[in-house]
C-alpha cells in the first residue's frame, strides 16, 4: 500500500530542481508527511523505533590490515563480528545452519534479538511474527517510498543515467508487477549526459534495493591474491532509521563518500514485500568498496555521519567461489564456506585485523 496522507505520485510528476541534493529532499519531505501521522512501534522494550544497542557478538577491535596498507584505527563504534557469530550458530544452532536462506535470515538478526536464537531457540520468523506490528509495517513502507520515490524523480531528471535504465527492467528479479514504485509511463528516456553526477544510481530492482553509486569508471578491480573477491563490504546498523536515512540523508551520505574519493556502491532493502528487512536485520547500510582502502573510507565516513544513530558495523567480502558462475553475497558465503578458504588480506579485513 502506498502512503495516502499526501499525493505520492504528484512527487513524480512536478518538475524537479536540478540538483540532486534538492531532488532527494523534495523526496524526503514527502517521507516525513508520510510517516508524520503514523505512529512507529518500538521492536524492543524502549519505546524507541529500533532495537538497543547491540550487547553481544561485539568489540572494539581496531580497523584496518596490515596488509592493505590501512592502518588501524581506534573505534567507538561496536563491531559486529559476524565470523564469531557464525561459529555461535553452528555451536548452538545447527538446525538454523543447515539450510543457506534460513541461515541467511538468522545470520543477519539484529544483535539485540540474537540471544533470542542462541539461548531461547527463537528464530527469525518467529521474532518478526511476535513483534511486528501494522503501524510499524505502514511506517516501514513509507521510509521505503519515500527511498524510491527519490531514486525515480533522479532517473526522469536524468535520464539513462548510471543503472536507470535497469531498475524496471520487465520480468527482472526484484521488479514484478505488484511494485507500484515503478510508474507505468516509465522512466523517460534519452542518452546520458555527457557529465555524468558524482553520485548516480547503481542499477538494482527498484523492489529489491536502492542504491547510489560513487567513483569514477566502472568495473571492480579484484584486490585479492585468490581472486575471488568480487568487493569488500562494510555494513552498518542504525536506531531510527526513518529520521536518520531518509532519503535526504541518503543523497547526503552518498555525497560525503564520493567528495571523499570512495569507489563502490551503497544500497538500502526496498522490498515491499518484505519491509521487515530494514527492522529486524541489521545490514540496514550496505556498502561495496572496490578495495579495503575505500572499504576504509566508508567505514570513516559511516562513522562520522551517522556518529548518533549508529548502532554497529560489520565487514564482509562478496566472492566468486572457484568454478561459481555468479558471485556469493558475504552472508550466503558465510553460511556455506569457511572464512579459512579466503585469502589472508581477506581473512584478516573480516576479523579486523585481528
Amino acid at each position: 500500500m502506498r502512503c495516502t496522507s499526501v499525493d505520492a505520485k504528484a512527487l513524480r510528476k512536478r518538475p524537479f530542481p536540478a540538483s540532486r541534493f534538492q531532488q532527494l529532499s523534495a523526496a524526503s519531505a514527502l517521507l516525513m508527511a508520510c510517516t508524520s501521522s503514523t505512529k512507529s512501534s518500538h521492536v524492543g522494550d524502549s519505546g524507541d523505533v529500533s532495537p538497543r544497542a547491540p550487547n553481544a557478538v561485539t568489540s572494539a577491535e581496531p580497523s584496518g590490515t596490515a596488509s592493505s596498507g590501512i592502518p588501524p584505527v581506534a573505534l567507538s563504534v561496536p563491531i559486529i563480528d559476524e565470523v564469531a557469530y557464525m561459529a555461535k550458530l553452528r555451536e548452538l544452532r545447527p538446525d538454523l545452519v543447515a539450510n543457506a536462506e534460513v541461515c541467511y535470515r538468522n545470520l543477519v538478526l539484529r544483535p539485540a534479538f540474537r540471544s533470542l536464537v542462541l539461548e531461547h531457540r527463537s528464530n527469525y520468523g518467529a521474532i518478526v511474527k511476535e513483534k511486528y506490528d501494522d503501524g510499524s509495517r505502514t511506517a516501514d513502507l513509507a521510509w521505503m517510498e519515500g527511498l524510491q520515490d527519490a531514486e525515480v524523480a533522479f532517473c526522469r531528471a536524468h535520464p539513462g543515467t548510471g543503472g536507470c535504465s535497469r531498475l524496471c527492467l520487465p520480468g527482472a528479479a526484484g521488479t514484478q508487477t505488484s511494485c507500484d514504485a515503478c510508474p507505468k509511463t516509465g522512466l523517460g528516456s534519452g542518452a546520458p549526459s555527457p557529465s555524468r553526477p558524482d553520485v548516480w544510481p547503481s542499477g538494482y530492482g527498484l523492489c529489491t534495493f536502492v542504491g547510489w553509486a560513487e567513483g569514477n569508471g566502472t568495473g571492480a578491480p579484484l584486490y585479492d591474491a585468490t581472486g575471488v573477491i568480487v568487493d569488500w563490504k562494510v555494513l552498518i546498523e542504525l536506531r531510527d532509521y526513518p529520521a536518520t536515512f531518509n532519503a535526504q540523508a541518503f543523497a547526503a551520505f552518498t555525497q560525503r563518500l564520493a567528495d571523499a574519493g570512495f569507489r563502490g556502491d551503497v544500497k538500502t532493502p526496498t522490498d515491499p514485500s518484505r519491509p521487515d528487512q530494514i527492522r529486524f536485520q541489521y545490514n540496514n547500510v550496505i556498502i561495496h568498496g572496490w578495495s579495503p582502502k575505500d572499504a576504509a573510507i566508508a567505514e570513516r565516513i559511516a562513522d562520522d555521519f551517522f556518529a548518533r544513530s549508529i548502532l554497529g558495523r560489520a565487514r564482509g567480502v562478496d566472492v566468486r567461489p572457484d568454478g561459481a558462475s555468479a558471485p556469493l553475497d558475504w552472508h550466503h558465503f558465510l553460511c556455506t564456506h569457511e572464512v579459512s578458504s579466503l585469502s589472508r588480506e581477506a581473512s584478516s579485513y573480516l576479523r579486523f585485523g585481528r
